[in-house]
């Protein structure tokens, strides 16, 4: 008796069938996404070793520093170019395609985070990143001093007397 679970989310790519809009969009999204970390953590690498900028990405590829901020913003519709001349720029790299099978694959039980992560300087308990790029975006965050509050919440009555005199002081001068 096989008591092995199927995974139905896969079946219709398995058995051949025709795969619904859903699944292609789930794995289209999945690969966007690869494409994305490979391209952003090879920046990072180069950024923390070489002190590589994003004007010299946008240079070595004859590109607006303002384009390579655009792309790096977010996973996009990149070509294929797109992520051969960022690669090429960034890491003096071509990548590697490999292909990994669907079939055999397990039914996960675990609903949580694929690869479970922790940074060193993230409290206990905090969610795992999904990407190099937001564990680059939490290390910054907790590499920023504690600044106090800007509202008049919290802040003692001699505090408030101050941020009340300097609101005043830009009102009176007109900016609102």
């Amino acid at each position: 008796m096989n008591t092995s679970l199927k995974n139905p989310f896969l079946s219709e790519i398995l058995n051949g069938d025709k795969i619904p809009l859903g699944t292609l969009a789930y794995f289209r999204e999945r690969f966007r996404d690869h494409l994305y970390d490979l391209v952003m953590e090879e920046f990072l690498k180069q950024d923390a070793e070489n002190s590589l900028t994003r004007a010299e990405v946008a240079r070595r590829i004859d590109r607006r520093p303002e384009q390579i901020t655009r792309w790096f913003a977010a996973p996009g519709n990149w070509t294929l170019e797109t992520v051969s001349d960022l690669l090429l720029a960034i890491s003096k790299s071509e990548p590697e395609v490999n292909l990994l099978p669907l079939e055999g694959r397990a039914t996960r039980n675990y609903r949580g985070e694929e690869s479970p992560t922790s940074l060193s300087n993230e409290p206990a308990g905090s969610p795992s990143p999904k990407s190099a790029v937001e564990a680059n975006a939490r290390t910054l965050e907790h590499s920023q001093p504690h600044r106090p509050p800007t509202t008049g919440i919290g802040l003692g009555a001699q505090d408030q007397k101050q941020s009340a005199s300097s609101r005043g002081t830009i009102q009176d001068q007109g900016v609102r």
